[in-house]
């Protein structure tokens, strides 16, 4: 669809459909009336070549951008449910209704629940169930907080190692708590992107993937313990690959967070070298989710400035 724009002292004014606008307005309102026109709050994110257009939540005075609300039917979909839900959370709906026949739906919700911040239940029935989600985005910034996510996965890495070789299954039962904490954080990372975007817009999807990689990861130490407590020991030789596949890990976000990329190459040998090493399946799955994610420290790191200064010279 073709928009025309406008040359108005010194900006270029393009229309927004009105239908867009009262959709995702604020509360009552998201405009101030001046010179007796309606004048509508938006909030914008510039990249090389695109504008993200998003509504204000600073317009009017108002902090709190009216929610989306759906409806779903658990019968439906009993063995997916709690997949469900976490997918409109992460794509930023704020209430659900949820309707079922068998009680057993309602255990799913609350285990769900616990996996993401900012989740209550505000009515319940015994065929039916309305959740609430009541988190502000307007201060969380995506760095922050997929740092947060990493600090927890180490925890996790770090608390696995110790109590697999300390043989203290107090210590590892505690590693399905941690597991649900790390959900939490990566389910906010990617509402996050998904509802605030991010100043680089091509580069969401590389973040959005990166997130519910680490919760991969998570998982196959929250399996790897779950083994142990069945009985399932680590000999000393896989114990030492875990104790290396940490320290890995601890490179990873490193070299995530300070660029650097003959740093890349040497962990990406690193990663191959461990991996021919270990037997266990579990410690083999996360050095493979390492080595097949290497490639995304690089697409999330490429300063676009740094493009244009090489794209410059090339023209040159």
């Amino acid at each position: 669809m073709k928009k025309y724009l406008i040359d108005k002292k010194g900006y270029y004014v393009i229309g927004i459909p009105k239908k867009w606008l009262k959709r995702n307005t604020v509360l009552e309102s998201n405009y101030d009336t001046v010179d007796n026109k309606r004048k509508y709050f938006v909030d914008y994110q510039e990249s090389d070549h695109e504008i993200l257009i998003s509504p204000s939540s600073e317009g009017a005075g108002i902090s709190e951008v009216k929610g989306k609300y759906t409806k779903i039917n658990a019968d439906n979909i009993p063995k997916t449910i709690r997949r469900y839900i976490a997918s409109l959370y992460r794509t930023g709906y704020n209430k659900i209704k949820i309707t079922f026949s068998d009680k057993k739906i309602m255990k799913e919700i609350e285990d769900i629940k616990n996996t993401l911040l900012g989740v209550t239940i505000v009515e319940e029935t015994e065929k039916s169930c309305v959740i609430k989600i009541n988190i502000s985005l307007e201060d969380i910034d995506f760095k922050n907080a997929i740092k947060r996510a990493f600090i927890v996965l180490l925890r996790i890495a770090n608390n696995t190692y110790e109590g697999i070789k300390e043989s203290n299954t107090a210590e590892i039962r505690k590693i399905v708590e941690y597991d649900k904490e790390l959900n939490q954080q990566t389910n906010l990372c990617e509402r996050t992107l998904i509802q605030k975007g991010f100043k680089e817009l091509r580069k969401i999807p590389f973040h959005y993937y990166l997130a519910s990689q680490i919760e991969r990861i998570g998982d196959e130490y929250s399996k790897l313990c779950k083994e142990y407590l069945t009985g399932k020991r680590l000999l000393k030789e896989e114990i030492k690959i875990l104790a290396e596949t940490n320290k890995l890990i601890e490179k990873y976000l490193f070299n995530y967070t300070v660029f650097d990329p003959a740093k890349i190459e040497e962990l990406d040998q690193e990663i191959r070298i461990t991996l021919k090493k270990t037997k266990n399946q579990h410690i083999h799955s996360i050095l493979n989710l390492l080595l097949m994610n290497i490639t995304l420290i690089y697409t999330t790191n490429i300063s676009e400035e740094g493009e244009k200064e090489e794209l410059t010279e090339i023209k040159n």
